[in-house]
C-alpha cells in the first residue's frame, strides 16, 4: 500500500530518499568496505607470522629438550651430544609436530638444524664451564627438505641460541 503526501491538491510527494543522499549514503559505505578490503592483507600476513612463531618456539622446546636429555660423553670421554646432533636435520608438519618418514614431502612444513657448539661455554663476566654448551636451533618454514642453512640468507630463517647445562659429571 503506498501512502502519498499531499501538500497541495495539484501536487503529490512520494515519501522516500532523494538521490542526493542515496550517492552520500553509497559513497560512504564504499569508503568503509574499502579500507575494512585494504587492511585484509596485513591481517593475514600477521597471523601467518603469529603460526610460524609458535610453530618454531614448539619445535625449539622439543628439540632442546632432546638435547638436554641425550648423553654428552660415553665412557671413553669422546662428545656424543656434537656426535648426534650437530648438523642433524628435523622435519616438521604444519603442527610442529616430527615427521619420522624420510620422505614426508606432501606433509612438511619446517625444516630444523641444530648445532652444537663445544664444551666449555661461559656465561658474561665467568670463566668457561665443561657443563655448559652453546645449542643453536635453526627453523625455516615452508616445504623446502634440502634447504642449505649454511648457504642462505638469515633472514630466510630463524635461528635460536641457547645455553644447556650438565651438572652431573
Amino acid at each position: 500500500m503506498k501512502t502519498y503526501i499531499t501538500q497541495s491538491p495539484h501536487k503529490r510527494v512520494l515519501p522516500g530518499f532523494s538521490l542526493i543522499e542515496v550517492t552520500l549514503a553509497l559513497g560512504i559505505s564504499i569508503l568503509g568496505i574499502t579500507s575494512v578490503l585494504g587492511m585484509l592483507p596485513q591481517s593475514l600476513e600477521s597471523i601467518r607470522k603469529a603460526s610460524d612463531l609458535t610453530a618454531d618456539t614448539h619445535i625449539v622446546e622439543q628439540l632442546l629438550g632432546a638435547v638436554a636429555q641425550a648423553p654428552w660423553r660415553d665412557a671413553s670421554g669422546a662428545d656424543l651430544l656434537a656426535y648426534s646432533y650437530n648438523g642433524r636435520r628435523w622435519y616438521f608438519d604444519s603442527g610442529a609436530q616430527e615427521l619420522k618418514t624420510r620422505d614426508a614431502s606432501a606433509e612438511m612444513s619446517y625444516v630444523a638444524q641444530v648445532t652444537v657448539a663445544e664444551a666449555g661455554a661461559s656465561l658474561p663476566g665467568g670463566e668457561p664451564d665443561p657443563g655448559l654448551r652453546r645449542i643453536t636451533i635453526k627453523v625455516r618454514s615452508g616445504p623446502v627438505k634440502d634447504f642449505n642453512f649454511d648457504q642462505a640468507t638469515p633472514r630466510s630463517y630463524y635461528s635460536y641460541s641457547a645455553l644447556v647445562s650438565r651438572t652431573a659429571r
